[in-house]
């Protein structure tokens, strides 16, 4: 899967990206885009046609929250 995302974004994938992870590799090519998106099927998805995506297990994980779990600011659709 790495490679491949590698090969759709035009990024090379050299033996020091191996050994120090996907995360690393990642977080060192700003121009490979990172994709959140809700469940993991549609994150599985995602990876299987090169692209790097995260999956949220609910729609409201990605929303706002203080210490205490209090909303912060309206949701967005």
């Amino acid at each position: 899967m790495w490679q491949r995302i590698a090969h759709r974004h035009g990024v090379a994938l050299t033996e020091l990206d191996v050994e120090l992870g996907f995360r690393c590799w990642l977080c060192n090519h700003l121009e490979v885009p990172l994709i959140l998106c809700e469940g993991a099927k549609k994150a599985a998805c995602l990876l299987s046609l090169g692209y790097a995506a995260v999956a949220l297990p609910g729609v409201w994980n990605g929303y706002r929250k203080d210490a205490l779990g209090n909303p912060v600011a309206n949701p967005h659709p």
